[in-house]
């Protein structure tokens, strides 16, 4: 299991990413919190927040609505292979690039990104093809209607199509009971490896 402490040794910025340990998967995400050597004492979930839970000075209904709003469109992305063109060093530095050594294998690990711009596809448009899912993709009568998400997460998280391919994000995730709503990857739009941020679709 990499933690952020872990990964900070070599990565510098903001970073965090959960990897799965081998024959593990999300199913054991419980066991990594247990393990995690971040401090979760604190930990409000999002259902319950108030304005009473901000600091003092913070305790404004605006700035609570927009945090509600941003829990609204964050996602857990899940990436299920490495891509072989990781860099092996962070750009300007000699340090690792988180997960140059799990290059090229299939291996699960888990991060956060948020809902960018969001697309409503229809027939009669310029760009249109049927919607592109993987059931759709399957189906000899695949969506004509269908919405492409993009989602902003870091590089280190996805590092380009190849990973974007074989990755999914998860809406709404708060609790047992929140529905299960997934996206797709699919391409990468931008990925800029120095300042750790992606943009892809779906």
């Amino acid at each position: 299991m990499t933690t952020e402490e872990d990964v900070s040794k070599y990565f510098k910025g903001t970073h965090e990413v959960q990897e799965c340990i081998e024959g593990q998967c999300e199913a054991h995400l419980d066991l990594y919190k247990k393990e995690c050597k971040k401090s979760h004492a604190g930990f409000i979930p999002v259902t319950v927040l108030s304005t009473e839970d901000f600091p003092a000075n913070y305790r404004d209904i605006d700035l609570y609505n927009f945090t509600k709003a941003l829990a609204d469109l964050t996602v857990r992305v899940a990436v299920t292979f490495t891509s072989p063109d990781r860099p092996e060093f962070v750009p300007g530095t000699t340090d690792p690039y988180p997960c140059y050594n799990t290059r090229g294998q299939n291996s699960l690990r888990t991060g956060t990104g948020r809902v960018g711009v969001v697309t409503k596809y229809t027939e009669g448009m310029d760009y249109y093809r049927t919607c592109p899912c993987p059931d759709c993709d399957h189906s000899d009568t695949p969506s004509k209607v269908w919405w492409e998400v993009g989602v902003v997460t870091a590089t280190h998280v996805v590092f380009d199509s190849n990973e974007a391919r074989q990755s999914r994000c998860r809406l709404w995730f708060d609790d047992d009971q929140s529905p299960v709503v997934k996206i797709y990857g699919c391409e990468v739009y931008v990925s800029d490896t120095e300042k750790d941020v992606l943009l892809a679709p779906r």
